[in-house]
């Protein structure tokens, strides 16, 4: 009789099934079967989508709002939230939506608004159609108005001065101080002074064309400060 012939290995098991054939497969890892995995986290191996509420490319684990897309300007654009700029272009205006701070009674910068000042900088540098702007510094109502103004005048020189060292062209910029004649809030509290406590960026020329944007306020100019034009030396 002829020889017995070995038999065969038995065939590998057949590999799980893959419904949605997104590569997880259906062994207990893939958690939504009816559904192709995104590969995005928390989690990119789960099989399932992940989910992004608001649909501003944060799934909800990493989106600190998850029903509010996320605002790309520049300013905390990785947490997935609708901001406000520190510095934006709003009716002739550099507006900055946080303060410049300086040290109680002085004219100096605190290093905490060193990045401010850079926003500030690069947005006059992205924007070369502003052409001129006046930097303004205010104060709350202290001290004697001669002094006031004096020191106002060199906050607004430094924040100048710090401008033009971060590369923006001395001759789009002019400072100006008009110390607590121009009040935003004419109330005593400690939050009124905050707000009187603050430096403005006005736009006098753009593409060409001056503004007529308003400087100052009537208060200060009766005192003697009233603003200059733009001057000849200007782009």
């Amino acid at each position: 009789p002829p020889p017995a012939q070995p038999t065969p290995p038995p065939a590998p098991p057949a590999p799980p099934p893959d419904a949605d054939a997104d590569g997880v497969l259906d062994d207990g890892t893939d958690k939504c079967v009816a559904e192709k995995e995104d590969g995005l986290p928390p989690d990119a191996k789960d099989g399932c989508k992940s989910v992004d509420p608001d649909g501003d490319g944060f799934v909800a684990e990493a989106d600190k709002c998850p029903a509010e897309a996320e605002v790309k300007n520049n300013y905390k654009d990785d947490d997935g939230c609708p901001d406000v700029p520190r510095v934006e272009l709003a009716n002739n205006e550099v507006k900055l939506n946080e303060k410049i701070a300086f040290t109680a009674g002085k004219a100096d910068i605190e290093p905490a608004s060193q990045e401010l000042l850079a926003n500030i900088a690069q947005i006059l540098k992205d924007n070369p159609q502003i052409q001129f702007v006046e930097v303004a510094a205010y104060s709350e109502k202290v001290g004697n108005d001669a002094a006031t103004v004096t020191l106002t005048k060199k906050r607004a020189d430094a924040v100048v001065k710090a401008l033009t060292g971060l590369g923006v062209e001395k001759n789009r910029l002019r400072s100006a101080g008009y110390g607590a004649h121009c009040a935003s809030d004419a109330g005593e509290t400690e939050e009124a002074k905050e707000k009187n406590r603050r430096v403005e960026i006005k736009i006098m020329r753009l593409e060409g064309k001056d503004t007529g944007v308003e400087l100052a306020c009537a208060a200060a100019i009766t005192k003697g400060l009233k603003p200059a034009g733009v001057p000849a030396t200007a782009p």
